[in-house]
């Protein structure tokens, strides 16, 4: 869209081209086998449906499709309500190794788990799998700043930069005076493995990129200061 936007006599032919493959690539995952498939592997993780929300908006937008831009409102509807409310919290708990597992989430009232060390504020956590993970939570805000820009609703749109804004400065957590990103209490960093078999460690292109979109989008310092020291 920037593209055809800037020169249509230039960039026209090309936008047309990539447009019509990428309309066909997004029926196919609306289709109904696709769905099928993905919606039930999809599920315990927060991130994708902004990869979605984002992916169909962006295509809808240059392919006219309104179904498309349903579908993307959606995914990003859906995105929203799983973002954990006020009053929660994650305990981090440690095993007897001095190891530590994922976080638990708690519950309003709940009891901690005994074997707490300490606890995070839980309002703002996009879970992923049973809690939160640090860096695919930027991950997933990240695309919910590009779906932002395309979202065709007002409504949604202000739902979603509040989402966001709770999602980041929940991140803040996490990020010490150096831009050092924390993995502890992580369902995925630092537990999961790439498909070449190695550790999946903290993306910190995807973390500074989602608080550059933030500042971006709602002009709060903090969201400046992230970006720039996130390492």
């Amino acid at each position: 869209m920037a593209l055809n936007n800037y020169d249509p006599n230039l960039y026209g032919a090309v936008v047309a081209f990539y447009t019509t493959r990428l309309h066909a690539a997004a029926a196919w995952i609306m289709s109904p086998p696709a769905l099928k498939v993905g919606t039930p592997y999809d599920a315990a993780f927060t991130h994708r449906r902004y990869i979605l929300a984002a992916g169909l908006g962006e295509i809808a937008q240059l392919s006219h499709d309104g179904r498309l831009a349903v579908d993307a409102m959606n995914y990003a509807k859906q995105g929203i309500i799983m973002q954990i409310p006020n009053g929660w919290s994650a305990a981090i708990t440690q095993n007897p190794d001095g190891t530590y597992p994922p976080a638990k989430l708690v519950a309003p009232g709940a009891n901690l788990p005994s074997n707490t060390v300490s606890t995070l504020v839980g309002s703002g956590i996009d879970p992923e799998k049973t809690g939160y993970d640090c860096s695919y939570q930027c991950v997933g805000l990240m695309c919910a700043a590009y779906y932002y820009q395309v979202c065709p609703d007002a409504n949604l749109r202000r739902a979603l930069l509040a989402t966001i804004v709770r999602g980041l400065t929940w991140e803040e957590q996490l990020i010490d005076a150096s831009g050092n990103v924390s993995t502890v209490g992580s369902t995925r960093i630092g537990v999961e493995k790439t498909l070449e078999g190695v550790t999946k460690a903290v993306s910190f292109t995807e973390v500074k990129t989602a608080y550059q979109l933030g500042y971006q989008l709602t002009g709060i310092a903090a969201f400046q200061h992230y970006a720039a020291i996130v390492n």
